[in-house]
């Protein structure tokens, strides 16, 4: 996966799309994926694992 790519969130329950902003670690040095959502005028931003993500 990369920046710019569109992914679906993995048992979200809901089939939101999000575009990757950047790519972060946590204190535990798990890779995290920021998130933008764009169907809103306001930028929501989420940090989700990335083996929580699938391309489409």
């Amino acid at each position: 996966m990369q920046i710019g790519e569109w992914v679906h969130v993995k048992g979200c329950g809901r089939s939101l799309t999000f575009q990757i902003f950047a790519f972060t670690r946590n204190r535990k040095g798990k890779k995290l994926a920021i998130l933008k959502n764009n169907e809103y005028t306001e930028y929501e931003f989420r940090f989700v694992p990335v083996e929580q993500l699938e391309a489409f």
